[in-house]
């Protein structure tokens, strides 16, 4: 079987500058799950690099075009002392001691110095190795409050979006699996699954909804619909940043019936009819409506008509600050956005009157652009949705 040409970056450790060719010796093993682990090691035995491999999936020949992006895209992959660095990070932080080494507030910034690069640099491949740690320290993160927030986070901003690997299914399957994972008191005696929650946790779910399917969506969904939509007497009222984190989780489950998203987006809706508006509330709601979804089904979009309901509604704001005036912008220009599918565009009267709108407002010209006509969501407004960056050397397709 021909598989497609590697095209990667090896980092040496400290950035020397220029890029150089180093002689390595090839060494493999198969692993439990499935994949094929290479190991790139310089004969001068100064360092080591892992890379992975899916060999469970046939390899299909990708089209000439694609062929074409894939030797322009580098990826790096870091020297495996750096990684292993920070695994001892990792495990220093949530190890069974009274003092943690590092603490959990610092644990971050020294991951960033041991593989000598900010979060923001840790490419996809990198960030999925870090998981592996957390993972094998899980059951120490309810320790204390500041070891559980740090786990979520990390989780989370590892895992992020979700999907993109090849692994990221089973790898956020385990994740639900270790969350709702039945517990044991001293005596052995099983427990219930604790049910955690705070603002940590929905945004950790946040980051990673796109790589858990309809019924876990769903399941999530669930567990949110009688705080965000009560009915009667509220028995859990979460503070204001958790509220918020509760309903950004909400609108990025994409996979879930467009029913629910419309009850959702119309109690939204409720709260933007006035400024001062919830700082969560038009990103949301901009998620729930949106024409073109980032990795859900066309069958979970909600209806035209429905969203130019909204429109008439939200084309009557009046922002009160900067803020505001660029996330109600942004709003319409999502719902107005033309895809080039009559079934999923609202039609002509409404785009004139978004368009006379953000021609007021002072908004991004590409914002106007995919208004007037079909356009890819650029990169920064793919973040904007996401509500962050992608890892570096993913980028999201239009959905089959």
């Amino acid at each position: 079987m021909q598989l497609p040409p590697l095209h990667t970056m090896l980092r040496g450790g400290k950035r020397s500058g220029a890029a150089k060719h180093v002689p390595v010796t090839l060494f493999t093993r198969s692993t439990e799950i499935g994949t094929l682990e290479l190991f790139c090691v310089a004969r001068d035995g100064n360092n080591r690099w892992r890379l992975e491999f899916n060999v469970r999936e046939l390899v299909k020949a990708a089209p000439k075009e694609e062929e074409e992006d894939k030797v322009e895209a580098v990826s790096d992959v870091w020297p495996e002392a750096q990684v292993q660095e920070a695994g001892r990070l990792i495990r220093g932080t949530f190890a069974l001691t009274e003092e943690p080494n590092p603490p959990p507030q610092e644990l971050t910034r020294a991951l960033e110095s041991a593989l000598d690069a900010s979060r923001e640099r840790w490419p996809t491949g990198l960030c999925r190795r870090l998981w592996e740690f957390l993972q094998e320290v899980a059951e120490n993160r309810r320790r204390t409050p500041q070891l559980t927030g740090r786990w979520y986070h990390l989780v989370g901003y590892c895992l992020r979006p979700g999907f993109g690997d090849s692994l990221d299914r089973f790898r956020v399957e385990q994740l639900w699996k270790l969350m709702h994972a039945a517990r044991k008191d001293a005596t052995g005696r099983a427990l219930p699954p604790a049910i955690e929650s705070g603002a940590d946790v929905w945004i950790m779910w946040r980051r990673v909804a796109g790589g858990l399917n309809q019924a876990l969506q769903q399941s999530l969904l669930d567990r949110l619909r009688p705080i965000l939509l009560p009915r009667g007497e509220v028995i859990i009222k979460p503070g204001a940043n958790e509220l918020a984190e509760m309903w950004r989780a909400a609108a990025s489950l994409e996979r879930v019936d467009a029913k629910h998203k419309q009850t959702l987006g119309e109690a939204l809706l409720k709260q933007v009819a006035r400024s001062p508006v919830p700082t969560f509330a038009f990103w949301s709601l901009t998620r729930l409506g949106a024409r073109s979804l980032l990795y859900g089904p066309l069958n979970a979009i909600i209806h035209s008509q429905i969203i130019e309901g909204w429109l008439n509604q939200l084309l009557n704001f009046e922002p009160g600050n900067d803020s505001e005036r660029l996330g109600w912008g942004f709003s319409l220009a999502q719902f107005a956005r033309r895809t080039g599918q009559r079934v999923l565009d609202v039609d002509e009267t409404h785009c004139g009157r978004v368009l006379e709108v953000l021609r007021q407002i002072a908004v991004p010209e590409d914002w106007i652009r995919m208004v007037e006509q079909v356009v890819d969501v650029e990169s920064e407004d793919r973040s904007r949705l996401f509500g962050e960056s992608l890892p570096i050397g993913l980028r999201v397709m239009k959905p089959d």
